[in-house]
C-alpha cells in the first residue's frame, strides 16, 4: 500500500480480501502487542484466549485510570505505571503461571508499595478494578462527588431572645372554663348549664 490508514479503513481493506475483521478487534490486537507482548510474550504464543487478553487489557486501563488520577498528588517515586505493570506481568510469563484473579491480587499488591496515598487502599484497588464498576461507569459515568451541607447556623444567637420551655409555660396564662365546679366547703355547687346537672 505504501501508506498509512486508520483502522477503520484497514477493517474495510481486510473485509475486502476475504478476512471480515471489526476494527475494534484490531484496536484490541493493537493494544496487545504495545502493552502485554513485550511483558509476556511466551503466555500470549501459548494461546491465551481472546477473553483473557481483553479482561487484562481492560483492567490495566482501570488502573492507569486511577494512577493517572492520583500519580501527581502521591509519592510515585521514580516508577511509572508501565514499569509496575510490566515487571508484575513478566511473573505470569507463562501459562502454568497464569491465573486472572492471582494476577489481579499481585497487581493491586505492587500498586500499593508504588502509588502511596490515604484514600488507595486494598478495598479502594478492588472496587476500581471490578469489571461491574466498570460496567456501571460505561453506562452512566463517573458517579458525581457527594457534598454535604454546612452545618445549619441559629438565626439569632441572642441568648436573652430565647427562653427555656419552663419560661414558656409560665409565660403563658391558663385558660379557667366556666362550666367548672365550685368548691365551697365540702359542698359543690353545680353552675347552671353544666352538662352534669342534666344527670
Amino acid at each position: 500500500m505504501g501508506k498509512t490508514v486508520s483502522l477503520r479503513q484497514l477493517s474495510e481493506l481486510l473485509t475486502r480480501e476475504g478476512l471480515p475483521v471489526h476494527n475494534s478487534t484490531i484496536s484490541r490486537m493493537e493494544d496487545a502487542l504495545k502493552y502485554l507482548y513485550p511483558w509476556i510474550p511466551d503466555l500470549l504464543e501459548s494461546g491465551l484466549g481472546r477473553p483473557q487478553v481483553t479482561a487484562l487489557l481492560a483492567l490495566r486501563h482501570d488502573a492507569e485510570r486511577v494512577w493517572d488520577e492520583f500519580c501527581l498528588i502521591s509519592d510515585a517515586g521514580d516508577k511509572s505505571f508501565s514499569d509496575v505493570f510490566g515487571q508484575c506481568c513478566g511473573r505470569f510469563n507463562s501459562p502454568e503461571l497464569w491465573s486472572q484473579e492471582m494476577f489481579r491480587d499481585e497487581f493491586i499488591g505492587d500498586l500499593l508499595q508504588a502509588l502511596l496515598h490515604p484514600e488507595l487502599d486494598y478495598d479502594r484497588w478492588i472496587m476500581e478494578l471490578d469489571p461491574k464498576q466498570r460496567n456501571r461507569r460505561h453506562h452512566f459515568g463517573e458517579p458525581e462527588p457527594v457534598a454535604f451541607p454546612a452545618a445549619n447556623k441559629p438565626v439569632n444567637a441572642d441568648p436573652a431572645l430565647h427562653t427555656t420551655g419552663s419560661d414558656e409555660l409560665e409565660s403563658i396564662p391558663l385558660p379557667v372554663s366556666s362550666s367548672r365546679s365550685e368548691v365551697s366547703g365540702g359542698a359543690v355547687t353545680p353552675v347552671p348549664g353544666d352538662a352534669s346537672s342534666s344527670f
